[in-house]
């Protein structure tokens, strides 16, 4: 019965909305089932949008932080940009595949930078699956060459000489 509720609802919200005369009653028994189908897609079809849209309002915040970590530490934009989609493609939650090893224990990359525990032993997986602290802890490798060069490979690109 809270379904038929919510769909009256949105009958009334969306006759508000363009104006449409699709609300025709109070009750959710009014409506045919054909009308009800149609209107659980409806439904359906908005959510799906809604969560296109949190999932690239969370993307675009990434890009954001990308931006101001790259200026705190003095970064070029463009190179941070480089480095944090060539790594993990925007994906916060990015591992990358095994390739070193460490007093006999597996090191993967971790991240948005995709830090790994060879270069940054003291980075937390909590810290590292965190995009402030992922791009705050690896912006400060950037603006360095050297150091850009030995643990970012796309550095190696960017930095020529």
């Amino acid at each position: 019965m809270v379904r038929g509720s919510v769909i009256v609802g949105v009958i009334t919200l969306i006759s508000l909305i363009f104006g449409s005369t699709i609300a025709r009653s109070q009750s959710a028994s009014a409506i045919t089932s054909d009308e009800k189908w149609g209107l659980e897609q409806t439904i359906n079809e908005i959510e799906e949008k809604i969560e296109t849209l949190k999932k690239e309002r969370e993307k675009m915040s990434i890009l954001d932080k990308v931006d101001y970590y790259a200026a705190k530490h003095g970064v070029n934009n463009t190179l941070a940009h480089y480095v944090v989609y060539n790594e993990s493609r925007y994906n916060e939650k990015a591992v990358g595949d095994l390739y070193i090893f460490r007093d006999g224990y597996p090191v993967y990359a971790r991240g948005l930078m995709q830090i790994t525990r060879y270069y940054h032993p003291n980075v937390s997986d909590s810290c590292a699956f965190n995009a402030d602290c992922n791009l705050d802890y690896g912006m400060k490798f950037l603006k360095d060459p050297k150091t850009c060069k030995q643990q970012f490979s796309t550095c190696r690109m960017w930095y020529t000489n």
